[in-house]
């Protein structure tokens, strides 16, 4: 599992697959505000990280972080990665 953080696209997240083998899960800020956009988050997971299934974090909190939840799917199907945005305070199971 890679987990982001707060932070933008680095070109040494190309890295961790090289040094760590696969990544099954990345955890990647969208809400675009100080952070990465879903399609920037897309391209991050496939071309850098190489994974194929995100969880979005650091969206929909408050109102310059909303994000449009069709758009940033429609971003990561592209990629062919799996988009799991859950609700506040929603449990799930990976």
């Amino acid at each position: 599992m890679y987990l982001a953080g707060d932070t933008g696209v680095m070109a040494d997240m190309e890295l961790f697959p090289k040094l760590f083998g696969n990544i099954d899960l990345a955890i990647l800020p969208i809400g675009s505000h100080y952070t990465m956009c879903a399609r920037k988050a897309s391209f991050a997971a496939s071309e850098l990280l190489k994974t194929k299934k995100v969880i979005g974090c650091h969206f929909d909190t408050f109102p310059p972080i909303k994000i449009n939840h069709d758009e940033a799917k429609t971003r990561f199907d592209e990629k062919k990665v799996e988009l799991i945005l859950p609700k506040l305070g929603e449990t799930f199971e990976i």
